[in-house]
C-alpha cells in the first residue's frame, strides 16, 4: 500500500538521494518537517497533486536541489518556515495553488531567479531574503501580508502592489535592493514601515496616492526611505506623519510635494530630520499648504511653494504723482499686504482702496510715504491710488470741512477735524481726514498749511 505520509526527518542528513519522483495518481498528502533536510546530494523533486502543504525545515539546507515542480492539479497551499532556506541550487518556484509563504522559506537562494506565485495572499518574515537572482515579481490583488525584510536584499527592479486594498508590511520589506526603480504602493496601506525601502539606490521617485483618489497610507515610518541616493521627488497625498530619518541620505532628491489637505491639525508632524537640509549643490523645492509645511521648508533651506491659489494686485494710478509698491506683490487668501505709497514732489494722497478689501487701514505715516494693510481677499484685486496738488490740498479742496476750534485738543468727528492751536494764529503739520472710501478705513498724509 503506498503511503499517505512521509514521516518527520526519516531523509534527514542523507547525502546519497539525488532525485525524488513519486508514482502517477500518488495518495501522497503530508511530508512531516525535516523530512530532507540536509539532503545535500539531491537535485530534484516532483511534488505530487494531492500534498497539503510543505512543512517547515523539510528542505533546509539541501544546496545542491536546483528544480522544484508541482505534479498538475496540485493542491498545496503553503510552504513552511525554512522549507528551502539555504537551497543555493534552487532556481524556480512556480505554482498556482500555494497561497502562503513562512517565514525564511527561500532565505539565503541565491539562484533563485523565477518566482510564479499568483495566489500568495502572505509572506512571511525573511522568506525571499538574500535571493539576489529575482528580478521581477507579480503580486495578487489578495496579498494582505509582507513580512519584515520579505524580499530585503533581492534584485527586483518594480513593485506594483497598488491593487492590494489591506496591505500590511513589515519594516526591511524591501530593504537593500539597489536595481528597484519603481514602487507602486496601495491606497489601503495604512502605514508605510521603518526602513521599508532602506538603501534602495536605484529607486528615482515615489507617489503616494493621487489627486482624485487620497491615499490611506497617512504614515511613513524612520528611516523607510533613508539611502535611496537615485531618489529625485517624492510626491505624498495625505501622508500626516513622516517620520525621523525617512528620507534621509537622499542626494539627488530635489522635489517635495506634501498634499495633506490639513497642514496645521494637531495630527500632522513631519520630524525635523525627515528630509536632508538644502545646500549650495543640493537644492530643494518643496510644495504644500501653508502653516506647518512652509514651516518646515523654511527650517530645511528650501524653496517652499503655496499649494493655495495665488491672487495677484493690479495698481491703478497715475504714475507721474504717485509710486506704489506691495509686499508681496501677490500672495494667498488670509495674508497680510503691505502698501508703500510715495507721492511724487508737489502731490498728496487723497485716498486708496481696494477691491474687496474691507480692512484697509493706515500702519506708518511717514514724511514722505504712508504704509497701508489689508488682508488679501479670495480673488485676484485691484488697488486705486488717488492724489490730489499739494497747493489743491491746502486750499481745501479734498471734499471735507475743515473746522479750527481753538481752545480744545485735535478732535475727530466723522468728516470733521478740530485743532486746538493753543492761542496761535497759525499752525503747520495739521492731520486731515479723507472721507471714508466704501470697505476702506484711510488716514491721509500730513499736510502743512496756515490758520488764520
Amino acid at each position: 500500500k503506498e503511503a499517505v505520509k512521509i514521516p518527520a526527518g526519516i531523509f534527514q542528513g542523507n547525502v546519497s538521494i539525488t532525485s525524488i519522483k513519486f508514482e502517477a495518481g500518488s495518495q501522497l498528502t503530508t511530508i512531516e518537517a525535516r523530512a530532507f533536510e540536509g539532503c545535500e546530494g539531491l537535485t530534484s523533486i516532483v511534488l505530487p497533486a494531492k500534498l497539503t502543504e510543505i512543512p517547515d525545515y523539510a528542505f533546509k539546507n539541501a544546496s545542491n536541489l536546483a528544480e522544484v515542480s508541482f505534479e498538475s492539479g496540485s493542491v498545496v497551499s503553503s510552504i513552511g518556515m525554512e522549507d528551502f532556506s539555504n537551497a543555493a541550487a534552487l532556481k524556480s518556484i512556480d505554482s498556482y495553488s500555494i497561497r502562503t509563504v513562512g517565514q525564511g522559506a527561500f532565505d539565503g537562494c541565491m539562484s533563485l531567479n523565477y518566482v510564479h506565485l499568483p495566489g500568495l495572499v502572505a509572506v512571511g518574515n525573511y522568506a525571499f531574503k538574500g535571493c539576489s537572482g529575482i528580478s521581477s515579481m507579480s503580486f495578487s490583488e489578495d496579498l494582505s501580508s509582507i513580512g519584515s525584510y520579505a524580499f530585503s536584499g533581492t534584485r527586483i527592479n518594480e513593485v506594483y502592489l497598488y491593487d492590494c486594498e489591506d496591505l500590511t508590511m513589515g519594516r526591511n520589506a524591501f530593504a537593500d535592493n539597489p536595481n528597484l526603480e519603481k514602487v507602486v504602493l496601495p491606497d489601503g496601506l495604512d502605514v508605510v514601515p521603518d526602513y521599508a525601502f532602506y538603501g534602495d539606490t536605484g529607486l528615482k521617485s515615489l507617489t503616494i496616492g493621487t489627486s482624485t483618489a487620497l491615499s490611506e497610507t497617512e504614515e511613513i515610518g524612520e528611516y523607510a526611505f533613508c539611502g535611496c541616493t537615485g531618489l529625485t521627488s517624492v510626491v505624498l497625498y495625505n501622508v500626516r506623519i513622516v517620520g525621523s530619518n525617512a528620507f534621509m541620505n537622499c542626494t539627488s532628491l530635489t522635489a517635495i510635494d506634501m498634499y495633506y489637505p490639513n497642514p496645521n491639525g494637531e495630527d500632522f508632524s513631519i520630524a525635523s530630520e525627515a528630509f536632508p537640509k538644502a545646500t549650495a549643490s543640493q537644492k530643494i523645492t518643496m510644495k504644500g499648504y501653508d502653516g506647518e509645511v512652509e514651516e518646515y521648508a523654511n527650517s530645511r533651506s528650501y524653496t517652499f511653494v503655496t499649494l493655495y491659489t495665488m491672487h495677484t494686485i493690479t495698481l491703478k494710478s497715475n504714475k507721474e504723482r504717485v509710486e506704489v509698491k506691495f509686499s508681496p506683490a501677490s500672495t494667498t487668501a488670509g495674508k497680510t499686504v503691505t502698501a508703500t505709497v510715495t507721492p511724487k514732489s508737489g502731490y498728496v494722497l487723497k485716498s486708496i482702496d481696494g477691491t474687496g478689501v474691507t480692512d484697509m487701514k493706515l500702519s506708518k505715516n511717514g514724511a514722505s510715504s504712508q504704509e497701508f494693510t489689508f488682508t488679501m481677499p479670495d480673488t485676484n484685486i485691484t488697488v486705486t491710488a488717488t492724489t490730489v496738488a499739494k497747493d489743491s490740498a491746502m486750499s481745501g479742496d479734498l471734499g471735507f470741512e475743515l473746522k479750527a476750534d481753538m481752545g480744545k485738543q485735535p478732535q475727530v468727528d466723522g468728516n470733521n477735524l478740530t485743532y486746538d492751536s493753543s492761542g496761535s494764529s497759525s499752525c503747520s503739520n495739521f492731520y486731515a481726514l479723507v472721507p471714508q472710501t466704501a470697505g476702506a478705513v484711510v488716514k491721509p498724509p500730513q499736510i502743512p498749511f496756515t490758520i488764520s
